[in-house]
């Protein structure tokens, strides 16, 4: 009895089923893929499936796998949410609008699905409505800087850098703030013309070579100010929902600044450049944890 005792015990520390977080992001992918081929008509291993395969960059994986999953579960909030993440990540925000419509009927007051929603209709464009979400998830948790963060950016794509360089600075000065936040906040403000306290908050978290990288960027956006509407809507394609995702900056700048875009509903293939500053990435609300 004694040894059998003690072999339940260890199982506990050893089985990878006791606790799959302790993994590292693949190894959940590969364990949570498997419960999900045990159990393919599992809500719960499809979102938990979906969630693996997105922090390993696979979000088109996952919408497939919730595609599948949303058949059979329409009105399971959590399917709902995590399928509109997906949809969002791979650049289908105009779908992914429905799905998080449909977990706010179900949970009106949780401020990460009200992030959510505000992620995708900013990324059609729809940057007043998207506020209108963020707002009424600070409502909920007001100290919520994943929430500021995707504001401050909200009205950085609208072109109102006075108040997204307020929202940001907020956010920014939150001793839960990070390097991500402080980099977009540094972006906003290069955009509105203060060079010298963008290149301060470069300088205060990164490496020489890659803050050098951020400002370089950052002089370029000051000198082709219409760039800047080209890059926020094309780079809006890949928004992180778990914690912030800072502006990515192109690999290279245009030969000569383009006119406004017109937003493609078409997910587009991201190319992913292993030179460019690791500090910035494509602005997108974050809505849940």
């Amino acid at each position: 009895p004694g040894s059998k005792d003690f072999k339940q015990a260890i199982g506990v520390f050893t089985r990878p089923e006791s606790d799959p977080t302790t993994l590292d992001p693949i190894a959940q992918a590969a364990f949570w893929g498997t419960r999900y081929d045990r159990e393919p008509t599992s809500a719960e291993m499809g979102v938990r499936y979906s969630q693996s395969l997105r922090k390993i960059g696979s979000s088109k994986e996952a919408a497939a796998v919730l595609a599948k999953v949303s058949q059979r579960h329409r009105d399971n909030v959590e399917v709902n949410l995590e399928y509109g993440k997906t949809l969002v990540e791979t650049g289908r925000a105009f779908e992914a609008v429905r799905y998080f419509e449909e977990a706010l009927e179900d949970r009106p007051s949780d401020w990460r699905t009200l992030s959510a929603y505000g992620v995708a209709l900013d990324q059609i464009g729809e940057h007043e409505a998207a506020r209108q979400q963020y707002d009424k998830a600070l409502l909920v948790a007001p100290e919520s800087l994943i929430v500021l963060n995707n504001k401050g950016l909200s009205f950085a794509l609208q072109g109102d850098l006075s108040s997204a360089a307020s929202v940001m600075r907020a956010a920014a000065a939150s001793r839960r703030s990070d390097a991500r936040i402080r980099q977009n906040y540094a972006l906003v403000l290069a955009l509105k013309g203060d060079m010298k306290e963008a290149e301060r908050l470069a300088r205060s978290d990164l490496p020489p070579q890659v803050a050098d990288q951020n400002i370089q960027f950052f002089r370029t956006l000051m000198n082709q100010p219409a760039y800047w509407q080209d890059f926020a809507a094309d780079s809006f394609d890949a928004p992180v929902f778990d914690a912030p995702a800072p502006l990515r900056a192109p690999a290279a700048p245009p030969a000569a600044p383009k006119s406004a875009p017109k937003l493609k509903e078409e997910p587009k293939e991201e190319r992913r450049d292993p030179s460019a500053p690791v500090a910035l990435g494509a602005p997108a609300p974050v809505t849940s944890v």
